[in-house]
């Protein structure tokens, strides 16, 4: 649903080499939260980068991303200090590849069916902070929902 920006809205567009948020009065955007950040792509033997530790709401881990067809994403969950989360680790992550707009990221629990994965929920609310390990692949922003 598109409404006019409002200041709790994330309604700040993000120049890709200053990363200076730029406010647009009138635009119209959509007024769900989300991450968007310009991200430029790595070399064909792979790159990794991490987030400043952050705080979210919401059960999904929805990723907008396009990789070539030998290139592939792997996401570890971190706290707040960069220590891997168990059963959010970059060994347990799924390898993410395809051109999607809204894929929900699920991490898997070994010995246990695909169909029940790791709740992502339990880890709302407390700071954390994501590892995104690429390789030949492209990741224009990621929500929770």
């Amino acid at each position: 649903m598109l409404s006019r920006p409002t200041p709790d809205a994330l309604s700040d567009l993000h120049l890709p080499e200053l990363h200076l948020p730029v406010h647009l009065p009138g635009a119209v955007r959509p007024a769900n939260r989300r991450v968007h950040f310009h991200q430029r792509a790595p070399p064909y033997s792979g790159g990794e980068f991490v987030t400043k530790p952050f705080r979210f709401e919401g059960r999904d881990l929805v990723l907008n991303f396009s990789t070539s067809a030998v290139g592939s994403i792997r996401i570890e969950v971190q706290d707040q200090d960069g220590q891997p989360i168990p059963g959010f680790t970059l060994e347990e992550s799924p390898v993410i590849f395809g051109d999607h707009i809204q894929r929900n990221i699920r991490w898997s629990r070994p010995g246990v069916l695909p169909t029940d994965p790791m709740r992502f929920d339990r880890l709302a609310e407390r700071p954390i902070r994501l590892r995104f390990v690429i390789k030949d692949a492209e990741i224009y922003s990621f929500r929770f929902k």
